[in-house]
């Protein structure tokens, strides 16, 4: 079984996003916020009968010290 919202954001342009957390339910972006607490709270009370996925899309750039 394909998960939507994996297919969504590997596919999405995500330059509108930099730097946000999005929301997907269903393989749609339904919420956007610099927040994940917010975006998952409106995910769990808008669409909790949904497939759903919080993630976040860093800004271009961004250097990784591991």
């Amino acid at each position: 079984m394909k998960d939507k919202n994996f297919e969504k954001l590997r596919k999405m342009n995500k330059n509108r996003y930099e730097g946000k957390c999005i929301g997907l339910a269903d393989g749609k972006v339904v919420f956007s916020d610099k927040d994940p607490i917010k975006v998952m709270d409106k995910l769990m009370k808008n669409y909790s009968n949904k497939e759903i996925m919080v993630t976040s899309i860093p800004k271009k750039n961004v250097n990784f010290v591991l």
